[in-house]
């Protein structure tokens, strides 16, 4: 009894050290009880009320919820961003993780200035099954079916159902799911109100851990690097924290080395390990792998977006909700061929729809082409010619219709682009190109069956990098469905990437004396105690820096400005934005997000720019070369590559995606993604804007088209100083502000970018002393003089603007007389000797228009208080709005004399006086005429 007693000691000293672990509930920040109380409520927005994890906004801080499900409300209505695509919420069903929503972009009309497919993020969420794709098409030839834009619009655009393919008469085309009450789409209303009524999408992200956290009484939410976590009522000991898993599972793991030395059984781990080792057989296929999973196979050993069915003859696979027949699979080149279910032996079906891969996973070989069936085509007003579209047969109720099939490069005969285009439908159905090549030269029904049949391949990637990396260390390729990520099964676990140690097996051991047994279990109790002891501490002190950090902020911001600024002035020696998380952990968020914006890899970037080709340059700035790039799901994106001779390029980098991930304005920019700051060459990835920069309207090679009439340069002063206001109020200091980072759309709507610069500006600090930065011309001269950079300072840069968009001159011209070199100090004499009219740019008609005189000198006027010495006697940015909107509408007073501009000298300190102070112009020392410039910072 002795001996037993002896026995079990240890197992007794470890079984109560398991239960000390649970009750004192070792506090990682998850526990802070702000964020559970803040948590705990819902988003309630007009008819959307109750909603909570994993959404944020309103009153959920970011912590609450997923950092790219963020639900914003305008006047009672919901409104959520999904690859960068706004959509309203009409619904929301908690219980079944569901929502309705509807593209804003083609709310009452058909016709938005951008293209973009709808493409769901498929980490976050899933189509439900009761909607149809309609495609809608621009450019077309307009004998096809067609509907206005809008009600009493002149612009047209042709409607059908299902996903197509690319048209060969048509300029572009975009898929947008609706209703399935749309059945005429040649009825206005009915494809409008589909639209409206909207589609069903099921969020999948962190349901079974949020489910766990529930049950354990806490609340879920995001921590600070993105990781899903668990929120508790003061720490209480019933809340399982996530955290905490991976310390219990070590120490259920020691209590279970010391008893056995070896394990009896195998761990999930080992499982997953061995059940993934093998290969499977699904139908008519064999030897398949990762990343397909099916029948026997485990769905934890295979991606979620390949799964097989392997009831019938040949294996079947769903992409896009829709059905494939699977022909084919080479693991080594990652491709596989495939046929339309419905078009199998057939080619007539009975729904006549275009289906899309999506592009997300999968994408079209390149040996690929398009095969056009056209069906219900009009009888032919002539003998049909041999160059002929070849017909095949296919009836609808018994009624035999004329149909044709044609392939992309045969369509060169106009009469018959002319007939095909007035069929009732067309259906591109991908065929091999070699397969095409046999129908070019004998077009007839049999071989039409034949290259349909033998389908089409299809490139895949599913983490095919991770996975070569994985096999290459000795583990297998499989999926996480509780995390979504890739995992990597080894004989020692699971790993994100590759196997972190040789694989080993144990050795064959005899059962071990009792003596052992109780020496091993006294010294694993004794380190178990320190190893928890370390834990405590460490957890501890995580719980205060994150506590202090979910005080200061949002999710991915920097701390708290008040444990850096003071409050009144601020020494040179204080960071950047960039600088904070330089110093932090190079921990980028899983599933490629990085400050809530998505990473790409480099040869993603590289194959959009097409090895960024010099055809392709956009422009050149201070710190990058512009590329324009296309993705593979469509988007039409400005690639920023920065220069590798930059020593700064880091710091400007980190600077301009950590300011652009916390704002969001109509008139700015957006920023898509970037490169992982691990990347061999730093890129940031912007939406394009088509129509050139402010600068190339005013005095490059775009000024000779005279597009820019005085109502648009307005416009652009009104929109550009609502950005800028915009970015005060977000504590973002431009500092770079200049008509060649004013970008203008097709519609010359204004989207200010280039952040590199940027700095943030705590509200109750009176300026930031640092280095002059900027581009000569624009630099506040009392930023350049005294180094104090305020708001004001965006001010003054914009008064440049102002000058600029009445002048149409340079902000510094070196051929100039040497007093007017700098157009600021140029402007302010002519307004101060009441010389406007020698300003003007005289091809908005300043002496010959009234009104527009009348505008202009107000203007004049306020450039004229931006451009002051002084930074008090500049207007704020919100002033400067008030005025610019008040002068659009009209509003400027009654009696104000509009053929001179009084301003006397004895109320304001003019430029002109104190020489020194003025924005430098100089194109030698340390400034660089026409780029921005960096010092420090």
């Amino acid at each position: 009894m002795a001996s037993l007693l002896i026995h079990l000691s240890p197992i007794l000293i470890l079984h109560h050290l398991i239960i000390l672990l649970i009750l004192i509930q070792i506090p990682p920040y998850s526990s802070s009880n702000d964020d559970y109380k803040d948590c705990t409520n819902p988003i309630s927005c007009g008819s959307i009320t109750n909603i909570g994890f994993p959404f944020w906004g309103e009153n959920r801080p970011r912590e609450c919820g997923h950092p790219l499900m963020q639900l914003t409300c305008v006047k009672a209505t919901s409104y959520i961003t999904i690859n960068d695509v706004r959509y309203q919420v009409l619904d929301a069903n908690p219980d079944k993780h569901t929502l309705r929503i509807t593209r804003v972009d083609y709310l009452r009309d058909l016709c938005p200035i951008l293209h973009v497919n709808t493409n769901l993020d498929t980490h976050l969420f899933v189509y439900d099954s009761n909607y149809n794709n309609l495609t809608l098409s621009y450019g077309c030839a307009p004998s096809m079916n067609r509907l206005p834009c809008n009600e009493g619009s002149s612009e047209y655009v042709y409607p059908q159902l299902g996903s197509l393919l690319p048209r060969p008469f048509c300029t572009a085309s975009v898929v947008v799911p609706v209703s399935q009450s749309l059945v005429d789409i040649n009825d206005f209303n009915q494809v409008d109100n589909a639209i409206m009524e909207g589609f069903v999408v099921r969020w999948i992200v962190g349901i079974e851990e949020c489910d766990r956290c529930k049950t354990s009484g806490g609340v879920c939410g995001f921590d600070w690097y993105a990781n899903q976590t668990c929120y508790c009522r003061d720490g209480a000991s019933i809340c399982l924290k996530m955290q905490l898993l991976p310390t219990i599972f070590f120490s259920f793991l020691v209590i279970a080395i010391i008893l056995n030395q070896i394990p009896t059984s195998s761990s999930a781990d080992d499982v997953h390990y061995l059940r993934c080792s093998s290969s499977f057989q699904c139908a008519n296929l064999k030897n398949l792998s990762y990343p397909f999973w099916g029948s026997s196979r485990p769905q934890y050993c295979g991606h979620p977006a390949f799964k097989l069915q392997c009831t019938g003859e040949v294996a079947m696979i769903t992409i896009m909700s829709e059905s494939y027949k699977l022909l084919e699979v080479n693991h080594s080149d990652h491709r596989l061929r495939v046929v339309r279910n419905d078009y199998w032996n057939s080619t007539c079906p009975t729904s006549l729809r275009n289906i899309t891969l999506g592009c997300t996973f999968f994408d079209y070989g390149s040996d690929s082409q398009n095969l056009s069936l056209y069906y219900d085509c009009p009888t032919p007003p002539f003998p049909q010619p041999g160059s002929f579209s070849p017909r095949f047969n296919c009836s609808v109720n018994a009624t035999q219709m004329i149909n044709y099939f044609v392939v992309e490069s045969m369509l060169e005969n106009a009469e018959s682009s002319e007939i095909l285009g007035a069929c009732k439908s067309r259906v591109a159905v991908p065929i091999l190109e070699s397969e095409a090549e046999v129908l070019e030269t004998n077009s007839t029904v049999e071989n039409l069956k034949v290259a349909v049949d033998n389908g089409f391949n299809v490139e895949w990637n599913a983490n095919n990098s991770l996975c070569d990396e994985c096999q290459n260390s000795g583990g297998h390729c499989g999926y996480n469905p509780s995390s979504s990520q890739f995992a990597c099964y080894c004989k020692d676990g699971s790993f994100p990437s590759s196997c972190k140690s040789v694989p080993f097996k144990l050795p064959k051991r005899r059962r071990p004396r009792v003596e052992h047994l109780i020496s091993a279990g006294v010294g694993g109790a004794v380190i178990l105690v320190v190893i928890l002891g370390c834990v405590f501490f460490m957890m501890k002190r995580r719980r205060k820096i994150a506590y202090n950090k979910s005080r200061s902020g949002d999710l991915f911001m920097a701390p708290s400005s008040a444990d850096t600024f003071t409050s009144t002035t601020i020494t040179s020696q204080t960071q950047s934005v960039s600088s904070y998380q330089s110093s932090k952990s190079n921990i980028v968020p899983p599933r490629s997000y990085y400050f809530g914006v998505q990473v790409f890899t480099y040869e993603e970037l590289e194959e959009a720019t097409k090895n960024f080709d010099t055809s392709r340059e956009l422009g050149e700035g201070g710190f990058g070369t512009v590329y324009l790039g296309e993705l593979k799901d469509g988007r039409t994106v400005a690639v920023k590559r920065l220069y590798e001779s930059n020593f700064k390029r880091m710091e400007q980098f980190m600077n301009e995606v950590e300011i652009l991930a916390r704002i969001r304005h109509k008139n700015l920019v957006t920023l898509y993604g970037c490169t992982s700051r691990h990347s061999r060459e730093l890129l940031l990835v912007y939406e394009f804007i088509p129509n050139g920069t402010v600068a190339d309207h005013l005095q490059g090679e775009r000024s000779k088209s005279n597009l820019l009439p005085w109502p648009i340069r307005l416009n652009i002063a009104v929109e550009t100083a609502e950005a800028l206001a915009y970015l005060h109020s977000k504590d973002v200091i431009h500092r770079d502000v200049k008509t060649n980072n004013i970008l203008l759309d097709d519609k010359f709507c204004v989207k200010v970018a280039d952040f590199g610069l940027s700095r943030l500006f705590p509200n109750h600090v009176t300026h930031v002393s640092t280095a002059p930065q900027g581009t000569p011309g624009y630099v506040d001269p009392e930023y350049y003089r005294c180094y104090q950079l305020t708001d004001k300072s965006d001010v003054y840069s914009f008064g440049v603007v102002l000058i600029e968009l009445i002048s149409s001159l340079q902000a510094v011209d070196i051929n100039r007389h040497r007093n007017d070199v700098n157009l600021a100090n140029m402007a302010v004499n002519k307004i101060q000797n009441q010389e406007l009219h020698e300003l003007v740019d005289p091809y908005l008609g300043f002496e010959r228009d009234h009104a527009m005189r009348r505008m202009t000198t107000a203007v004049a006027e306020l450039a004229f208080r931006c451009l002051q010495q002084e930074r008090e006697m500049r207007p704020s940015m919100d002033e400067v709005v008030d005025v610019l909107r008040g002068i659009k509408s009209g509003d400027l007073g009654e009696g104000k004399d509009v053929e001179v501009l009084e301003i006397r000298t004895d109320e304001v300190r003019l430029l002109k006086k104190v020489p020194s102070s003025v924005s430098p112009d100089s194109v030698v020392d340390k400034w660089v005429s026409g780029s921005s410039v960096s010092n420090s910072s």
